[in-house]
């Protein structure tokens, strides 16, 4: 999976939400949620799910290194969510405990934003001084 700068930027955020997101019968299944103590002296990731509407929450966050997540982004069909911290960008897919780093060649600098794109083939990764990031994705 080989990535190269791209041609446009996307936004930024440091604190993140994605869901619910509900299945062919309109059933709720999880939403995601991210948090950032790093300007509290936390640099642990805070990655965290919950399928109930929030009643309860499960960190996710496994082997991500100890930084900030600074985005997350879903794909819903693929059951993959993708991750943009401090050490780069990485994913994990549904039912997995372990993330995977994702992008090789990407610059060993903070990544602030992830977009994915509608066909699922490509991730855009917007890092902090060196440009956006075009990140082709495995098809299957």
């Amino acid at each position: 999976m080989a990535c190269r700068p791209a041609t446009r930027s996307g936004g930024f955020a440091t604190h993140g939400r994605i869901g619910p997101h509900r299945t062919h019968t309109n059933k709720r299944v999880a939403s995601f949620r991210i948090s950032s103590g790093y300007r509290e002296g936390d640099d642990s990731a805070n990655v965290w799910e919950t399928a109930d509407g929030g009643e309860s929450w499960k960190n996710i966050s496994g082997n991500l290194p100890n930084a900030p997540v600074e985005m997350i982004t879903y794909d819903q069909p693929g059951a993959q969510l993708y991750a943009a911290t401090d050490f780069g960008v990485f994913y994990l897919k549904n039912g997995q405990k372990n993330w995977k780093r994702l992008g090789q060649g990407l610059p060993a600098t903070s990544v602030l934003d992830v977009k994915l794109t509608g066909d699922r083939q490509t991730l855009y990764a917007a890092t902090f001084g060196r440009s956006v990031w075009k990140i082709a994705l495995a098809s299957g």
